[in-house]
């Protein structure tokens, strides 16, 4: 009979005592109904080969001798001798709770249905404490695209993987990130369940990216390749760069604007006025703060034209805005998107609605913690009105609506992703 769970470990170059602790983390499992797989490079020498297959010996396991130190390869080698109904990895010098196979066990005997399942990790330090934990939302098609918020701790039916592919040879390094993007992009849609338990633990040390990408410095060349085989596959032609050191961001190139429609609003006596800009025409109006709404629904929109509504009284770079918000609008899943307001009291303005809670933290990322990348996204149901954008053809969807806030609650029912980039800042001039 075919265990539960298999579990595929790639061993290359080890460090015996975080190897030993490794494995003592898979064997001393609650729950029994694994398979061990272990893929080495060849490379071990005796001693190292006797102590790992001396922890293992009494449990179900497989040995895989790859000719490659290739992440993605060894991986594959070990999917593809895997009897287990679903398939999960571990790093070599990582751990899991002892309780995670037995959470993960629980929750597929709730949802028969379900083919995909990821829980929270966090990273621990040689001293042994925990920190940086990275509490991961649900599934969200515009974060993914700019950061790995999944990382460690999936497990993924075999006939799932069956379906999506192996991984990549070429994502060495981020070979996970592409995988979760094929997961999340596939042709249908996948049932996933998130077990908000930290079942997953990352060591932090110096020559682990868990501390800074430089100690694998060929895990940014990884990442840059893996979107734009995503982008290319999708028909996007788009550039790609980084923002605070570790965080990805894309400018879609030769998308089709018409015109964008830029509505300030506020005190000033602001004339019309529009001038073209190469192949885009840009509009510029001014209205009152309380007729902002209806009147822009009076104006004479085309397909591919753009809204940016701003208060007067925010600093802000237009050709940032530019980049960051009509390059995501360009996907039919973003409804609104909006940068985070800075008021002069320093405090930080964020609008809630119903109750609903934000799905990330406040806090700002560092230039190397990885997890609080995700920071940098937040999806909400409403984003500020004082700077938004949104697709001018998304307004005949909701003519009913009075308001801005009410437009953007009905367009976030209707599934749509309303986004509030939080790394890209707008500051009031006054209150």
């Amino acid at each position: 009979m075919n265990p539960l769970i298999s579990i595929i470990i790639p061993i290359y170059k080890p460090n015996i005592d975080y190897i030993q602790q490794c494995l003592n983390s898979v064997t001393h499992q609650s729950f029994k109904d694994f398979e061990i797989i272990l893929v080495y490079d060849n490379k071990l020498d005796n001693i190292q080969y006797n102590l790992i297959n001396n922890i293992v010996s009494n449990h179900n396991f497989k040995i895989i001798h790859s000719f490659s130190s290739n992440i993605p390869t060894a991986l594959n080698c070990g999917i593809v001798k895997a009897s287990g109904l679903w398939v999960t990895f571990l790093d070599q010098d990582d751990l899991l709770h002892l309780k995670a196979f037995e959470t993960v066990f629980r929750a597929i005997r709730k949802n028969p249905d379900c083919e995909f399942i990821y829980t929270n990790e966090s990273k621990f330090n040689q001293s042994g404490s925990y920190y940086d934990q990275n509490s991961k939302p649900l599934l969200d098609e515009a974060l993914i695209l700019n950061q790995n918020y999944l990382c460690h701790s999936l497990y993924i039916k075999n006939e799932l993987l069956a379906e999506v592919g192996l991984f990549d040879p070429l994502s060495h390094g981020s070979q996970d990130w592409d995988l979760a993007l094929r997961i999340i992009y596939h042709e249908r849609k996948i049932k996933y369940i998130r077990i908000s338990k930290y079942l997953y633990y990352w060591r932090a040390h110096s020559q682990s990216s868990s501390v800074t990408l430089g100690t694998k410095k060929y895990i940014k060349k990884s990442q840059l390749y893996i979107l734009s085989k995503f982008f290319s596959k999708y028909n996007y032609s788009v550039n790609l760069y980084y923002r605070h050191g570790n965080f990805i961001s894309f400018e879609l190139k030769n998308h089709l604007i018409n015109a964008c429609h830029i509505i300030t609003f506020g005190k000033s006596k602001f004339r019309n006025y529009e001038y073209t800009n190469k192949s885009t025409t840009i509009k510029y109006y001014h209205f009152k703060k309380n007729e902002v709404f209806l009147s822009i629904q009076k104006l004479k929109y085309k397909k591919g034209d753009f809204i940016l509504l701003l208060n007067e009284n925010l600093l802000f770079d237009q050709k940032e805005i530019y980049k960051l918000f009509f390059s995501y609008l360009n996907f039919k899943y973003i409804g609104c998107i909006g940068p985070k307001i800075i008021y002069k009291s320093k405090f930080i303005k964020f609008i809630k609605h119903f109750n609903i809670k934000s799905l990330f933290s406040l806090n700002l990322c560092s230039e190397y913690e990885i997890h609080k990348r995700i920071h940098l996204l937040q999806k909400k149901s409403v984003v500020n009105k004082c700077c938004i954008a949104f697709r001018a053809q998304d307004l005949n969807l909701f003519k009913d609506c009075k308001s801005i806030k009410e437009f953007q609650l009905e367009s976030y029912k209707k599934g749509l992703i309303n986004v509030q980039i939080n790394d890209f800042k707008m500051k009031y001039l006054s209150e």
